[in-house]
Formats: C-alpha cells, sequence, structure tokens
C-alpha cells in the first residue's frame, strides 16, 4: 500500500502486484490515513477485454487509474487523451486518434525548442476546470513512452491533428472542436458522472485557443504550429 499525489489531489493505492508501485514512483508522497483505492479481480480483468497477454500488474494499473479518474470528475478534473507539453510556462496539447502522430509531434517540438519545452504527459494527463482557466496535470500514466513528470500548467493551446503532405494551422471554433474534445476524453459509467463530463468538455473548449493542424511530422510543422499559436506569420 502507498499514497500518491495527482492533481493535487491524494490517493492510498491498495496494490497487489508491485507493477503500479514502481510505475507511480516520481508521485508517491508520504501516508495519508484517507480510505484506499482498491480494485476487485473483475475490475482487473475488465481491462482486458481484447483478451490479450498482458500483465496483471499492468491490467491492475488500468483498474486503479480507472476509479481514480472516475472520483476525480467530482471535482472539475478529467482525463484528457493527448500529448501535453509546457514551453515557456505555458501548456500546449496535442491530440489526435491513436497512431496519428502526436507524440511525435510533441518529439518535434523538444528538438526545434529545446530546454524551452518540458513534457508533462505524452497520454493520459488529468485537466482541471478552475474558473476560467484549465490546467494540465502530469501523470504516471503516459503510454508506451513513458514520458512525464509530475508538474502542471495552465494550459494556452490545444491542437488537434490531423495527417497531411503540407503543414498549416488554423484557429477553430469550440463548436467544431467539441466533438473531438468529447472523444478523447475519459467517460465512466455514471449518467450522472456522465452529465458532467459533458459539461465539462464544454467548458473547457472554451478555456484555450483551438487550432486544427494538417501536417507531416516535419520540423517545420512545429514551426507552422507555433508560429500560428503566437499570432505570427510563419516564414520559411
Amino acid at each position: 500500500m502507498f499514497t500518491i499525489q495527482l492533481a493535487q489531489h491524494y490517493f492510498c493505492i491498495d496494490n497487489r502486484y508491485q507493477y503500479i508501485q514502481k510505475l507511480c514512483h516520481n508521485y508517491i508522497t508520504g501516508d495519508i490515513d484517507i480510505p484506499p483505492v482498491r480494485v476487485s479481480s473483475q475490475e482487473i480483468e475488465y481491462e482486458n477485454r481484447d483478451k490479450k497477454k498482458y500483465h496483471p500488474g499492468y491490467l491492475e494499473s488500468l483498474a486503479v487509474y480507472r476509479k481514480i479518474c472516475t472520483r476525480l470528475i467530482s471535482d472539475n478534473i478529467i482525463l484528457f487523451h493527448c500529448s501535453a507539453l509546457k514551453i515557456d510556462g505555458e501548456a500546449v496539447l496535442f491530440t489526435a486518434p491513436s497512431g496519428t502522430g502526436k507524440s511525435t509531434h510533441a518529439a518535434l517540438w523538444r528538438q526545434c525548442f529545446g530546454d524551452r519545452v518540458r513534457i508533462i504527459n505524452d497520454d493520459k494527463p488529468l485537466i482541471m476546470l478552475d474558473n476560467d482557466k484549465a490546467l494540465v496535470y502530469g501523470t504516471p500514466w503516459s503510454g508506451k513512452h513513458g514520458l512525464d513528470n509530475n508538474e502542471s500548467a495552465p494550459v494556452s493551446a490545444v491542437f488537434f491533428l490531423e495527417q497531411a503532405k503540407d503543414n498549416s494551422c488554423i484557429r477553430i471554433s469550440p463548436q467544431d472542436a467539441y466533438p473531438v474534445i468529447l472523444n478523447q476524453t475519459f467517460r465512466p459509467d455514471s449518467a450522472d458522472s456522465v452529465k458532467r463530463v459533458l459539461s465539462m468538455t464544454k467548458r473547457f473548449s472554451h478555456n484555450a485557443a483551438l487550432f486544427r493542424l494538417r501536417c507531416n511530422m516535419s520540423a517545420e510543422a512545429a514551426d507552422v504550429a507555433y508560429s500560428t499559436w503566437k499570432g505570427k506569420k510563419y516564414e520559411t
């Protein structure tokens, strides 16, 4: 059993396997007397719906995160599937269907802008909606590359990636972005919680600059995205 801190919240995890404790090592804090998060064998098995040969410790970690994300909804915190990085103190998010290249594009920003960039989370960060702003928080659930840092930043821009031959980036409306945001957001089983998530995703779509980025994953793509975000004309 161990305790972690995520998005300013503490969770005591009653684990069966060591996998999740190793996964969360950068988020472990001192013990706190709070009810533990534990998952049943049935909940672990539920994470193996595609019947692949995953390690049970990995499946336990998914079940625990599902339960944590469900609890956080009542505190205006949602899981958003994206690659999140911080540049000059501001967070930029890249989201797209799996396999589109959001991790690759985030890596291009590190290549182009160097030490100005830090990865917050490469797959499953948490978004806290606080009045008229959104904050992104790192979590240890960060995809196959395991890229994450235990830190946060205010969300300034969200880029919706599409593969294309040439690079282009345009500002889009919250109405255009909302269906994609909703599709990339964790939705729980409870009807009441789903209603709350729908409301939060609508708020989220109004709390950051939103862009459609059609890109070929060259280094130019990062420059085009950054220049459009900052309102500058991109110069070749």
